[in-house]
């Protein structure tokens, strides 16, 4: 009888230590909202930024973020943890030149559970896109 106790008690252990090891963080969707939130830093030009934000499901149309200030919206996960959003940018720079910017992959549900959670920050710059 102890031998089998013994048995059981090793193949519980296995089991729990194999899930330890390949469980990763738990879906957002399960703990409600995520917020992306994208920031104006052009400096030196302080132009407005104009950004459109995409996913398979959503178009969020055109916005345009004044220097220093941002833009924000919120979504919750899909069940397999593939939600996308994507976004392009563009701004005028003062000698009246277009500059375009993207598609950046803004959120990706497997990578950025990770990196940011429920609240992911985006910095836009004249030289790129920052976390």
């Amino acid at each position: 009888m102890v031998g089998r106790s013994r048995v059981i008690f090793i193949l519980f252990a296995v089991v729990v230590v194999t899930l330890c090891q390949s469980s990763r963080q738990v879906s957002a969707r399960l703990d409600g909202e995520v917020v992306v939130e994208i920031q104006n830093i052009l400096d030196p030009s302080r132009a407005d930024l104009q950004v459109q934000c995409l996913s398979g499901d959503d178009n969020l149309h055109n916005h345009i973020v004044e220097f220093g200030n941002t833009y924000n919206f919120t979504f919750e996960n899909n069940v397999w943890d593939t939600t996308l959003f994507f976004c392009c940018f563009q701004w005028e720079k003062p000698d009246h030149v277009w500059l375009q910017g993207g598609p950046y992959n803004i959120y990706m549900a497997k990578r950025d559970q990770e990196r940011c959670m429920h609240y992911c920050r985006w910095r836009v710059e004249e030289e790129d896109l920052y976390p």
